[in-house]
């Protein structure tokens, strides 16, 4: 029984961590993460209103919207410095990374509007003029804030007139883990109903045997027979190391 207890106790905490790295997988950066002001070009009221903003309708569409300020690149182009400094933070929904950032700089007088995963499709073509030309008209006036709120505006009302919504993350992930809690609990039952069986296999029928009832008076070792299992040894790859990157696409120029 305890046995059973500790087996049924290791599976549920196996779906609850199942559970917690599928809504992890589609879940957010922290909502202090969505606007990084290094040029502060906004104030403290200014940049919490656009916390809330970014972080409501990133949550509602699974769609990482993030503003980012900086006055030098390090080093980088403006679109290398967008697209690692997204990577790197770790922005974005589920395993494409599905997001937005826009990039200002008033010192360069620069912006980069920066897609990743399905935002690269989402904001194609005509769709990322929409929302270039929301974002760039405030720019040039100067007027930071506007832009900031023009990003998240702009790419809900994208999102909402656009069909191929990110959903489909979401669903996914739920179904898998609904399959896997089901299996999960039927491997439970048969686990228990198994250890309900008080009859165990037995090695050997000494259990059946009288004492004193049988008198071994010879005994040898017989050589029959061997086998032998050969395992090739794995060869070394030449090829080099290094795992699968984002896909990121956008669209910059100076205000």
């Amino acid at each position: 029984m305890k046995r059973t207890t500790k087996t049924l106790v290791i599976l549920v905490s196996l779906i609850v961590t199942l559970l917690t790295i599928s809504i992890s997988s589609l879940a957010s950066a922290n909502r202090d993460e969505l606007v990084v002001d290094r040029e502060d070009l906004f104030s403290s009221i200014q940049e919490e209103k656009l916390k809330d903003m970014l972080y409501e309708y990133s949550k509602k569409h699974e769609c990482e919207l993030v503003i980012v300020t900086t006055a030098s690149y390090g080093g980088y182009d403006m679109q290398d410095y967008a697209e690692n400094f997204y990577d790197d933070n770790g922005y974005g929904y589920g395993k494409d990374g599905n997001g937005v950032l826009l990039l200002i700089s008033e010192r360069n007088r620069s912006y980069y509007i920066c897609l990743t995963g399905k935002a690269t499709e989402t904001f194609a073509y005509e769709r990322l003029d929409e929302l270039e030309k929301a974002i760039v008209a405030p720019l040039k006036q100067g007027d930071y804030y506007e832009a900031g709120v023009q990003l998240a505006k702009t790419a809900d009302e994208i999102i909402e007139s656009y069909n191929g919504f990110y959903k489909g993350d979401f669903i996914g992930g739920m179904i898998f883990t609904i399959i896997f809690s089901i299996g999960a609990g039927v491997i439970t039952i048969v686990l228990m109903r198994r250890a309900m069986n008080n009859a165990r296999p037995q090695n050997n029928a000494t259990q059946y045997v009288r004492n004193g009832s049988f008198e071994l008076t010879l005994a040898r070792d017989m050589y029959l027979y061997s086998t032998i299992t050969r395992t090739a040894k794995p060869k070394k790859s030449s090829s080099g190391g290094g795992g699968g990157s984002r896909s990121h696409s956008g669209r910059g120029g100076s205000f």
